[in-house]
Order: structure tokens, then sequence, then C-alpha cells
């Protein structure tokens, strides 16, 4: 089953001790892909796998048919397709940071958009299909996802994650190796 399916079933509700293994499962999988120097681009809740494994369920990236390598020219290969609503700000030609467009940041602020929808329970796109200015902007991004999030009163560390991930400039974003730290440390396995 996928994420998309998981949380379109009214009568399941990621639970709070849910989200963070969640999360770790679908940071692993970009870090690992990462290290390939392949570059997902598409990530969204259609495209995370559902796994039952050992009681729990685990997450799996799925969906490599648009990926593409690290750094790929634009004019060469093109753009990385993505999403509407699940797109980076650098997949926008008017994006200061277009240059950055095929590059893992932008599966980083992918993560953050995952979960994102973990925490609210919502398989629909984050952002309307026209939110390329919203996007762009980071003060009125982060305050539009966090007044969706308010709303369940979702708090700690995935509101943390998701601020380390949704940045219009993706330098400003944290590094996988960050985030994979704190959500390890978060489950107990790191230190």
């Amino acid at each position: 089953m996928t994420l998309s399916a998981y949380l379109k079933d009214s009568s399941v509700q990621v639970s709070e001790n849910s989200v963070v293994p969640l999360s770790a499962d679908v940071a692993a999988g970009l870090s690992a892909i990462h290290a390939h120097g392949l570059v997902h681009g598409d990530l969204k809740p259609e495209n995370v796998l559902m796994v039952l494994r050992h009681g729990r369920f685990t997450c799996a990236l799925a969906d490599f048919g648009t990926c593409g390598t690290s750094g790929q020219s634009v004019e060469e290969h093109g753009i990385i397709p993505g999403t509407p609503g699940f797109r980076a700000p650098e997949y926008y030609e008017s994006s200061h940071f277009h240059a950055w467009v095929n590059r893992p940041a932008r599966d980083v602020y992918g993560l953050g958009l995952i979960v994102f929808s973990i925490v609210t329970n919502d398989r629909a796109p984050p952002f309307p299909s026209d939110s390329e200015k919203l996007q762009l902007d980071d003060v009125a991004c982060l305050e539009y996802l966090r007044r969706r999030i308010v709303q369940i009163s979702a708090t700690g560390l995935p509101w943390d994650i998701i601020q380390y991930c949704v940045r219009a400039n993706p330098e400003e974003r944290s590094s996988l190796a960050f985030i994979n730290s704190i959500l390890r440390k978060a489950q107990g396995l790191d230190g």
C-alpha cells in the first residue's frame, strides 16, 4: 500500500509515535539514493510504499521512473518532473535558485512535505497548484503550513523537521545527514 492509500483510509490516524519512524524511513531512503548520485524529484505520498514489518509500518521510496542524476544539466536533460503542489521552489523558472532544480536539496524539500503529509494525515498536496509565489517566500510559506498544523496541534520534532526542510533557498535547507541524525536520536538509535 502507498502512504497515500494509508492516509486516505479515514479509519487510520497516524499516531504521534509513528511520525518519527516513518519520517526516518523516508530520510534514510533518500540518503541511499543520493549516495548513488540520484535525485528522486517527485516525492509525494503516492511514491512512498508502506510495508508492515515486525509489527510496524515502514516506508520505502517508489516510482523512480522520472528520477535523474544529481546536478544533471537542465539544458541537456531537462528538469526532473514533479507533481504540482509538491514541487520544490527551485522547480519554478522565476526562482533565484532555478539552477538547483536537479540537485538533492530538492528531495530534502520533498521530505519536509512528506513529513507534513504524515503529521496532517492528508495525502492531498500541501500547496495549491498555483502556489509558486507562496513557495518562494519562506515566511509566508512556513506560516501557511503552520496554520494547517496548528489546527491539529502538532508541534515538536515533526514541525522542526518541516522547518529544516521547507526553505525557498536550497542552501538553507538542512542536510540529510543532520536530519537523519536527529531522527535517529529521537528513536534512541544514536548516542
